[in-house]
């Protein structure tokens, strides 16, 4: 049964629980029955109270509710404890940044990550900011390994939680213009020192030269001031924030000043009259670094009907771009571009999307733009054009889960293992084939995720063909929108 009173929740269970069950609509909740006991090694919205902890309770002495939080928080996820997303995390900070440290400390000492020593960690990391800080606490929370300020010395060695710090870090650089005068601040010199305008240009120059970044780093110079990690002295100058986030991030530097460089040099792409191949092709390319010239050009030429062939790039120069290229991407939106072009090119084919609005992937538009253009045409490929397509989108831990199935025959039970559809060759739609799934699949290992191959075919009763699910980190706050599994 379950009791609810003051946003108090009470599983009881069954003698033959083992453990509490997903409860729809509750955040959080404690478990108590003669067989549940704990799952271990996984945050879930429901803490077990076992048999020994109640005598362990009954035992001590004073404090009862301060030992119960201290055995739920250590089984509940952030969420559970109010710190689910950047806004709750901020409410509980509260605007006096003096007593952040007390609050790092009791939800530290909560979720059993210590106390002081890792409250000193994360605001070395973060000065207290909610949104890098919540990215760096998930890790802690869903992690396991040495003392948790060890861990957090060592986060930037992580592809995966490396991309989630950068995003947040960079989430009000939304230009161009902005990340190109951050990354040539972070190449100027360390942090806390004053930089000028000029001595951001020199710092770029030096990684490219054939770039006009003077009029690019002028236009973001301003932008750069008004971050949350930039300070401002009395003379003009700006300089960054002694952290201990953009300390790490500086090994990056020099990859992302030579992307950018790619991105603004070059000018601007000419569309020929006879276009190369359709625009639904184009989007294999989205990684290029030619991808935002062809965008603006058929922007300002009103063309949408190809691509010019300046896209076509190796699978090595896709990849490489995947790796300097940071942000977050509205799933549902960069899916319905998809299907609105495939839709156009391919009016036989039919698109069933189950993505909840607001759901976000820590990984940039171009990365889920060419992974799932790849699963997009491999389950085209399949139905002959003309089939059934489903995408669909979950949550599980800190993931997103976009799950691709499709009507066609699926992959033939000689394929003894999953793997052979992502061996670089491997197709079976014809020769010169089979490069997608392998190149989709390396992205998604580069933007910290990966991409599976769940069933060959029958594992659905109407999308009987392959069903592919492509693993995405979830972005900071989403958890909310999206159902969990």
């Amino acid at each position: 049964m379950l009791t609810q009173g003051d946003a108090q929740h009470l599983f009881i269970a069954e003698p033959d629980t083992l453990t509490p069950p997903e409860l729809r609509g509750v955040d959080h909740f404690l478990a108590i029955g003669p067989n549940v006991e704990p799952d271990t090694g996984f945050r879930r919205a429901g803490a077990v109270i076992s048999t020994a902890d109640i005598l362990r309770l009954v035992t001590v002495s004073g404090r009862r509710n301060v030992s119960l939080a201290r055995l739920a928080g250590a089984q509940w996820p952030l969420a559970a404890l109010g710190a689910g997303t950047p806004g709750a995390l901020a409410g509980l900070l509260g605007q006096d940044p003096t007593q952040h440290w007390e609050t790092l400390c009791w939800l530290a000492d909560l979720t059993g990550l210590g106390g002081s020593a890792t409250a000193d960690s994360l605001l070395y990391q973060t000065g207290g900011d909610p949104e890098t800080l919540l990215v760096l606490l998930a890790y802690l929370v869903e992690s396991t390994g040495p003392a948790p300020d060890r861990r957090l010395s060592t986060w930037a060695d992580l592809e995966k939680i490396s991309v989630g710090v950068e995003a947040a870090v960079l989430r009000g650089c939304s230009t161009t213009a902005s990340r190109a005068a951050f990354w040539a601040a972070m190449a100027s010199a360390s942090p806390s020192t004053p930089l000028t305008l000029d001595a951001l240009v020199l710092a770029a120059l030096l990684s490219e030269e054939d770039v006009d970044w003077e009029s690019t780093i002028a236009a973001g110079f301003e932008e750069l001031r008004r971050q949350w990690f930039a300070q401002s002295d009395d003379d003009g100058a700006v300089s960054l924030r002694s952290l201990g986030v953009l300390m790490d991030l500086r090994r990056l530097t020099e990859r992302r000043l030579a992307a950018l460089g790619r991105e603004l040099g070059g000018g601007p792409a000419r569309v020929p009259a006879d276009l190369g191949f359709h625009a639904w092709s184009a989007y294999r390319y989205a990684l290029s670094p030619h991808w935002p010239e062809y965008v603006r050009a058929i922007t300002d030429a009103g063309v949408a009907a190809g691509a010019p062939e300046i896209l076509a790039v190796s699978a090595e120069v896709l990849v490489e771009v995947a790796a300097a290229t940071t942000g977050t991407t509205a799933l549902s939106d960069a899916t319905a571009e998809l299907v609105s072009v495939a839709t156009a090119r391919f009016p036989q084919a039919s698109f069933d999307l189950d993505i909840p609005e607001g759901a976000r992937v820590m990984a940039d538009r171009r990365i889920v733009l060419t992974i799932l253009y790849e699963l997009l045409e491999n389950a085209l490929e399949a139905t002959g054009r003309g089939g059934r397509i489903v995408v669909s989108a979950r949550a599980m831990g800190g993931d997103v889960l976009i799950d691709v199935r499709d009507s066609g025959p699926g992959l033939s039970n000689d394929i003894v293992r999953a793997a052979q559809a992502f061996r670089p060759g491997f197709s079976t739609h014809g020769d010169g084939r089979g490069a997608g799934l392998h190149v989709a699949r390396r992205i998604a290992v580069t933007a910290g995720g990966d991409l599976e191959l769940v069933s060959r075919a029958g594992g659905h009763p109407v999308f009987a063909g392959a069903h592919f699910c492509l693993v995405l980190p979830r972005a900071t706050g989403a958890s909310s929108y999206l159902p969990r599994k």
